[in-house]
């Protein structure tokens, strides 16, 4: 009923980070929401995180655990509703959320072409923030999924986000929101696999200044 007074007809969904707790996630959404000129609803997709910043290992998998239900969402809603667009907010753990969430739903119909997909699940606007997700990982699976998907992704990173430094550091591989340094002959191949680069955006944060408890850290703007 919600999404059939929106002005655009559009919903947001936005997934939260770890070491968020419930009332956290809700005021970040209602925020939204309101900055977004009460225009299009938000629903905030809040999987069940320890608020415990020695949880991370575990919080991850939990996470990542609950995107096939988000997929199930976006397939109700797309067939359920009058929505004529879904977008996607996803904030560092969340945006692992996200982009597994995107993948399942391309890996239900591996051969319908774009316009199906779209058609289909009604997916406008993906933007990963702090994207906590392994870089060759995203670049070999879920951006080829976001890319045939969605109509437009768009990651946001930054250089001096510490919090992903750490990640890096625990995983042992470099993370979407501070990717390595990419090679000339990778980035011919990315080229390659994703000739429409109006399709894809990111978005340098390194000089944005961090808010509240993060102020510092890179990891919040």
């Amino acid at each position: 009923r919600t999404s059939a007074t929106s002005n655009k007809g559009q919903v947001l969904i936005y997934v939260h980070g770890y070491n968020n707790d419930f009332e956290w996630s809700i005021g970040t959404g209602a925020q939204l929401e309101h900055f977004l000129g009460r225009t299009e609803p938000v629903i905030v997709w809040a999987w069940p995180a320890t608020v415990n910043a020695l949880a991370y290992g575990s919080d991850m998998k939990r996470a990542r655990r609950s995107a096939p239900d988000l997929a199930r969402l976006v397939e109700f809603i797309a067939t359920h509703t009058t929505v004529r667009q879904v977008d996607f907010l996803g904030y560092s753990a969340g945006a692992a959320v996200v982009a597994d969430a995107i993948r399942i739903l391309h890996d239900k119909a591996p051969d319908a072409d774009r316009q199906t997909l779209l058609d289909r699940y009604r997916v406008g606007q993906v933007v990963l923030v702090g994207a906590d997700i392994d870089f060759n990982e995203f670049t070999t699976e879920h951006l080829p999924a976001c890319y045939d998907v969605a109509k437009q992704t768009t990651f946001y990173m930054a250089d001096n986000d510490v919090a992903l430094g750490v990640s890096s550091l625990l995983n042992m591989s470099a993370r979407v929101g501070r990717p390595p340094a990419i090679k000339p002959e990778e980035l011919a191949r990315l080229q390659a696999m994703f000739p429409d680069s109006a399709r894809i955006e990111a978005i340098d944060a390194t000089s944005s200044r961090g808010r509240g408890l993060n102020l510092g850290s890179g990891h919040d703007y």
